[in-house]
């Protein structure tokens, strides 16, 4: 795996999620830039405050080419989804299984994809934080899979998706978030990201310069091609990525 980083799928949460795949991405970006509030899909699909989108994006790309992108995606799903179906795609339907099976109420503790599209659906937009967060929501609403991208110079050691026991976070926007059952990816330091809502830890800041992006395909398939090159593409494009390197994690 890219960029000396291992991400493995703990035995238990497998059993409670039996066609989990993880898509990986690594590699650089240009700085972020400055916003009111930075985070993942997760920490800012609900409750984080909007950054300032103006100005020219990282990798030649303006913020002009960006809003567009985001305007196009936006009316992509706004003409191919219902509100009241968002629960039943297939993608946030496999998660709530998880949760469930996990001991975990996805009425309460919502994936981020789902409550990304929820917000768009109801006419709300999406948050503007900074070119990388907007791909990683970008990619969100193009795969309906949760998406978190970390900075990797903040992570301490191999990773290991596993289900959370009696620990918390402080997550971005919301505070101490209490992980018993839920989801969570864990380095050397302990939790840090979850498909509900990531941490402070390993949020994208503006100074950023290494990001581990994790497509998190609950409902498996065979779809990741498909969205790895969209991501990439985008990242290249918006948010100055280079020495991108993808894998699958099954």
């Amino acid at each position: 795996m890219g960029q000396d980083l291992m991400i493995t799928i703990d035995p238990a949460l497998r059993a409670a999620a039996p066609r989990l795949r993880l898509g990986v991405i690594t590699g650089r970006v240009g700085a972020a830039a400055p916003a009111a509030s930075s985070g993942n899909a997760a920490g800012n699909a609900s409750g984080a405050p909007p950054g300032d989108s103006s100005g020219d994006r990282p990798g030649g790309a303006s913020a002009g080419a960006l809003d567009a992108a985001v305007e196009r995606e936006v009316a992509r799903v706004t003409a191919e989804l219902e509100l009241g179906e968002v629960a039943a795609a297939p993608e946030p339907a496999a998660l709530r299984r998880a949760y469930r099976a996990l001991g975990r109420d996805p009425q309460r503790y919502r994936g981020s994809a789902e409550a990304l599209l929820r917000r768009v659906l109801r006419g709300q937009g999406l948050y503007r934080i900074n070119p990388v967060v907007d791909v990683n929501n970008l990619v969100s609403l193009r795969s309906t899979c949760a998406v978190g991208t970390y900075d990797l110079d903040a992570v301490e050691g191999d990773v290991t998706f596993r289900p959370g026991g009696e620990e918390s976070y402080q997550a971005i926007g919301k505070g101490a978030l209490k992980l018993a059952g839920l989801p969570v990816f864990a380095d050397a330091r302990g939790p840090f990201g979850s498909p509900t809502s990531d941490s402070e830890r390993t949020m994208i800041r503006p100074g950023t310069e290494r990001i581990v992006m994790v497509v998190i395909a609950f409902a498996g398939g065979d779809p990741w091609p498909r969205w790895r090159d969209f991501a990439v593409a985008a990242l290249r494009e918006f948010a100055g990525g280079r020495d991108l390197e993808t894998s699958l994690v099954t």
